[in-house]
């Protein structure tokens, strides 16, 4: 903004902006804890608007128009009737176009009428192919409902994520699982503090892709397993197959052939907590499960 425009008073630069036909947004309330305005009083806006400042720029234009249409000259070869160059009548319509949108009235005064060379465009002209209109509705997806599940997770040994969708990590299931870690030969069994985990963590939005969103966010958890000082490299889920979190947490990570397709790390299923708690065959189900990447794992060590 120039020295001059921000020189005038407000309610001048209202009136310019106006004439233009350029919208004026103002501050009409203060919002809660904002630090107040220094100008807060705002003239209130007219219900009908003033043309008294455009009628000078119409004054303007029309002289203009008059004064380029006295001024071709007439020579013996050319008839006074003859039509204005194509450069003239570009600058007549130019300062049409701008009248018309000062003010709408202008524009129905000064709508010259088709010259008899041109013809109008015909209905079926300008109604474009049914293979060439758009199609909104099928361009956009149709916003869906999100994918819904939840779980508790912790990190044993600094790579081991444990994740139960319908039990708790007590001080039983930790002994637990402290004792088939050191059947496993894992030197570091320090557990992190469960966690608890939904999808979607905010709600009342829809979604364009509730599966490709929740793995997204999944991805994001287990990435920030390694601010607790560890790097999941195989992954536990407890969880009866009949539980509903647990189906859709299955398709979330992509399981197929003992691994997290979606994490690219190996993946341990297992029954419910309670079950692999009370049942021997459940506990021989995940130890089996265990043995074929146990020297895997274990020849390497842990990320520190």
């Amino acid at each position: 903004m120039s020295q001059h425009s921000q020189a005038l008073p407000t309610h001048q630069q209202a009136q310019y902006l106006d004439a233009m036909g350029i919208t004026l947004w103002v501050p009409r309330y203060r919002l809660p804890n904002a630090q107040a305005s220094s100008e807060c009083e705002w003239p209130e806006s007219q219900a009908a608007p003033d043309t008294a400042s455009t009628q000078g720029l119409h004054q303007l234009l029309k002289d203009a128009e008059t004064a380029q249409t006295s001024a071709v000259p007439t020579t013996p070869h050319q008839p006074e009737a003859a039509e204005v160059p194509p450069q003239q009548g570009g600058g007549v319509q130019h300062s049409a176009q701008i009248r018309s949108l000062l003010t709408p009235d202008a524009q129905k005064a000064d709508q010259a009428p088709t010259p008899d060379h041109e013809v109008a465009p015909s209905a079926d002209a300008a109604q474009p192919p049914p293979s060439e209109q758009a199609t909104p509705a099928a361009a956009s997806a149709e916003p869906q409902a999100p994918l819904r599940f939840a779980f508790n997770a912790l990190m044993l040994g600094q790579r081991w994520l444990i994740l139960t969708t319908d039990g708790a990590f007590t001080a039983p299931v930790l002994a637990f699982l402290d004792a088939v870690l050191s059947a496993l030969g894992e030197p570091h069994r320090t557990a992190t503090r469960p966690v608890d985990f939904h999808w979607p963590m905010i709600d009342g939005f829809s979604s364009e892709a509730p599966l490709e969103e929740a793995r997204e966010g999944m991805r994001a958890f287990a990435e920030g397993r390694k601010h607790q000082g560890g790097a999941p490299e195989c992954v536990w889920l407890f969880a009866d197959p009949q539980d509903e979190h647990a189906q859709v947490l299955s398709e979330v990570l992509n399981i197929a052939e003992g691994r997290s397709q979606l994490l690219s790390l190996p993946m341990v299923r297992a029954a419910s907590l309670d079950d692999v708690m009370t049942s021997a065959d459940a506990k021989r189900q995940l130890w089996r499960q265990l043995l074929p990447i146990q020297q895997q794992l274990l020849d390497t060590p842990a990320a520190r």
